[in-house]
């Protein structure tokens, strides 16, 4: 800190669901943080929740092929799925908000997309595909860049359809895909324009960061990027790598905290699917899963208990670097 003028924390969240409760703590950590830090270091800080719109939800196989369509294409009585999640991810974000005073920025992939350094970075990445290709994709003969049809929104998952059909210079591809239903579809990709772009977490997140790195180094600003205990494999070694190939040294990455895991009676990480098959978690309450189920059953009081349990994991370091049961949060809750 000894030369940043102000803190950016970092968090991203897919909006395929309301938020739960690994969720829910998780957000709360990063905001109980990012108190402490504008306390011990006097600087402003803000928090930029990432949007994941783009996750896939419908899925189709064709022609030996996976195509999904993304939770901002796929419509429950005319909003979009990710529409109707991110709203009750705002509801937490001011919540969060209140109790901390720290302040939150929204960015959708679309926004992140249409970024010329992302496009450009993307760009280079695809002119470099040979050198890139063993750390992001290792499985595969290919990077997994794609895009949604404009008639029905669907997108070949793998991205094994898109080509590059026309170069117009370094920074300039028309890339090519072909949907199952309605053929070849073509799109424009250049720093300077904006036609939807979607690609995979290890690529995206590579891309990612080095816009972090870029916007931190013109701000004076500490990056402080915030992700749940399960993310620790991904930060590492694919984007490090990645990094390191577009000249970015491991000193210039952003500082990072793993937010603690909330798990099950048996040690696995406590998990959305195995929730809701019959009998495996009747013991808990419905409000674990979703944020609205929970608003019901504890109200803010509820919120203001996990979030003063919270406020203690920041201040001691061995409550903040560990993992805590879904047994531990039901005493939190019924104290």
């Amino acid at each position: 800190m000894a030369d940043k003028t102000e803190i950016q924390m970092h968090y991203s969240a897919q909006m395929n669901s309301h938020p739960h409760m690994g969720t829910v703590l998780s957000l709360m950590t990063a905001f109980a943080l990012g108190e402490r830090l504008a306390s011990r270091f006097k600087v402003p800080v803000t928090l930029k929740f990432e949007v994941l719109e783009n996750a896939p939800r419908e899925k189709v196989e064709a022609n030996g092929l996976v195509y999904t369509k993304m939770l901002s294409d796929t419509y429950v009585d005319g909003v979009p799925i990710s529409e109707i999640h991110l709203r009750s991810f705002i509801r937490l974000l001011e919540a969060l908000k209140e109790r901390s005073g720290i302040s939150y920025q929204l960015l959708t992939y679309r926004q992140f997309q249409e970024l010329p350094f992302v496009r450009k970075t993307l760009l280079d990445i695809l002119n470099r595909e040979e050198e890139f290709r063993p750390i992001i994709s290792p499985s595969e003969d290919h990077l997994r860049v794609r895009f949604p049809c404009r008639q029905c929104g669907f997108a070949e998952k793998s991205g094994e359809t898109t080509i590059i059909k026309e170069r117009s210079g370094e920074y300039h591809l028309v890339l090519e895909n072909e949907c199952f239903q309605h053929g070849k579809q073509q799109i424009v990709l250049a720093p300077d324009n904006k036609d939807f772009v979607d690609m995979n977490t290890p690529l995206r997140n590579v891309i990612k960061e080095a816009l972090f790195i870029e916007e931190a180094k013109s701000r004076k600003a500490l990056d402080l990027m915030i992700d749940g205990g399960d993310w620790v494999a991904m930060a590492d070694f694919v984007v490090s790598e990645g990094l390191s190939r577009l000249g970015y040294s491991y000193v210039d990455r952003p500082a990072r905290i793993f937010t603690p895991i909330i798990e099950d009676w048996s040690g696995a990480k406590f998990s959305k699917s195995v929730y809701v098959q019959q009998g495996t978690y009747d013991y808990l309450p419905g409000g674990f899963l979703n944020l609205i189920e929970f608003e019901r059953e504890f109200g803010q009081v509820g919120l203001d208990k996990l979030w003063n349990d919270v406020v203690s994991w920041v201040s001691d370091p061995k409550k903040l670097f560990r993992n805590y049961s879904a047994e531990y949060l039901l005493q939190v809750l019924r104290s």
